[in-house]
């Protein structure tokens, strides 16, 4: 079997890491969707982004050929790194340095077809981030996320671009009326209040729930944990 390829145990172990992911809310898409068999499935481009960058080389820990991993995880610190929201252009020389033995590392484990264009363009991303600055501030997401909310506003297909402009115009009228009327206070007390409810402000994690019976050693060791580590039950300690 090729050093690239995971085998049968391997593969096994790879998706079960990637089903018990648990990321924030709107870091990604949950992970466990994806993976309904064996393969990875319906993947947004910003997942692939978080897959390539964090997960993956998180998943391939003890699996895989050794050469093959390491130059994996690699090239995952390479992407880490030209989509960071920070960029010292004293490390410019030592990313292209990476990227090149990186590329050097794919080439003794992967067949020829693997380099087509794309993977050639990782080189030019060292020097494109050299010349243009951030990423971050030639992202698309945001572009293709406004035009995901225009298409929802269309209720007229003939006249596309009024249904647009009417729904545009009445989200931004009700957001200065809301912004207006948080001046007064209300009259009746809300259904809910963000101050009271602490779990509507709290990060919620996506993805489904996993029960899990505690055993009593790990019960005490986070009810422990719980009574040394939180501010509130510092009284009952003294």
């Amino acid at each position: 079997m090729a050093p690239y390829v995971l085998k049968e145990d391997e593969l096994i172990v790879f998706m079960d890491c990637l089903k018990s992911l648990r990321v924030p809310t709107e870091y990604c898409s949950a992970p466990l969707k994806h993976v309904p068999k064996k393969k990875l499935l319906a993947m947004k481009a910003h997942d692939r982004h978080i897959f390539m960058q964090q997960l993956l080389p998180l998943c391939l820990h003890g699996l895989m050929d050794q050469r093959t991993k390491i130059a994996i995880m690699r090239l995952s610190c390479i992407f880490r790194h030209i989509c960071a929201k920070v960029l010292d252009p004293a490390d410019m020389g030592t990313l292209r340095e990476d990227a090149t033995i990186t590329m050097c590392m794919l080439e003794m484990t992967m067949p020829p077809s693997f380099f087509d264009i794309m993977v050639h363009l990782i080189l030019h991303l060292v020097d494109e981030l050299d010349m243009c600055g951030l990423v971050h501030t030639r992202w698309m997401y945001c572009v293709e996320h406004l035009n995901k909310i225009l298409k929802g506003y269309v209720w007229n297909m003939v006249q596309l671009k009024a249904s647009m402009a009417t729904r545009y115009l009445m989200d931004e009228t009700l957001g200065l009326i809301t912004e207006y009327m948080d001046q007064f206070q209300p009259s009746k007390r809300r259904i809910w209040d963000l101050d009271e409810e602490e779990s509507i402000c709290g990060e919620v994690l996506e993805g489904a729930s996993i029960q899990i019976e505690l055993i009593i050693t790990q019960r005490n060791m986070a009810r422990n944990y719980v009574f040394n580590n939180t501010n509130i039950m510092a009284p009952w300690v003294r």
